[in-house]
């Protein structure tokens, strides 16, 4: 083979090889959704037997947009007006499997809503964060001016995915405290871990930035996560705790993963002791 025809050989591979990494480009901008959310789907008749076995208030919360989010109001134990918390799952929580576990709360008297992001459950449209921001918030009106809810007594519980949710909420409205499991810094440098031969800035559509955000907010914070994370290592909740503007608490859990922190007993008497404390 001379010299040319070599040259000639290497540069079509080359050729081959940045045309087949931008298309990878393309598919990964235009399908990132399903790389980052997992929406997980139930029946009505599901529906209706959890709202049943756990005594839930059945939600409907209707967007600006005409569509429906779905959701259930635990009731604490009393009658006074009582302390709340909502609760924002992971990308790819089932609602009906965690609200039984809500007990722990409710047998301290505490409230809990449960809405299921757009396209969980039977709530309608497709998620992305900019809807998760923004439904936060509808959501976070829809239950602030019930009577059995204190408005100063609201504390947002976000789990993974959901941490970018309630860190975005607690950022623009008044809340008496925010619980953050399994959190993360930004999208943007979870990407980056995941893909570090991606350029993950660019190709990004989906944007939480808890870290940008911590520094102001001050109400007091409960950061949790597993040791032995391997989907976002606990230096991201390290890092977030460092920037707080507020009072924290930071629990890593030894030998607890992403998926199996809620089954830490510990995590429940923190969440507890955290809502009932303040």
């Amino acid at each position: 083979m001379t010299a040319h025809s070599l040259l000639s050989s290497i540069g079509m591979y080359i050729g081959i090889f940045l045309l087949a990494y931008i298309l990878l480009l393309i598919l990964l901008f235009f399908r990132q959704e399903t790389m980052i959310f997992f929406p997980q789907t139930i029946t009505e008749e599901r529906w209706k037997q959890i709202a049943e076995d756990v005594r839930g208030e059945t939600i409907s919360i209707t967007t600006p947009d005409g569509l429906t989010l779905r959701g259930w109001f635990l009731s604490g134990s009393g009658t006074a007006p009582r302390a709340t918390v909502l609760f924002f799952g992971g990308n790819a929580t089932r609602l009906d499997y965690f609200a039984p576990y809500l007990g722990h709360l409710r047998k301290e008297g505490v409230n809990v809503l449960l809405v299921d992001y757009r396209g969980y459950g039977l709530s309608d449209g497709s998620p992305s964060a900019d809807t998760m921001r923004k439904d936060s918030e509808i959501i976070y009106e829809a239950v602030i001016f019930r009577s059995d809810v204190d408005p100063g007594r609201i504390y947002l519980w976000g789990i993974s995915i959901g941490t970018g949710v309630a860190t975005h909420l607690a950022s623009v409205r008044d809340t008496a405290g925010v619980i953050l499991i399994a959190p993360f810094t930004s999208m943007e440098d979870v990407g980056r871990e995941a893909y570090p031969y991606l350029p993950v800035r660019t190709l990004l559509r989906h944007h939480f930035n808890n870290l940008a955000l911590a520094p102001e907010i001050v109400v007091p914070a409960l950061i949790i996560h597993g040791d032995a994370d391997r989907i976002q290592g606990p230096a991201h909740a390290e890092k977030l705790a460092s920037a707080w503007g507020g009072e924290h608490e930071l629990l890593i859990l030894k030998n607890r993963g992403h998926n199996n922190i809620l089954q830490d007993e510990e995590v429940w008497e923190k969440v507890v002791e955290f809502v009932r404390g303040l």
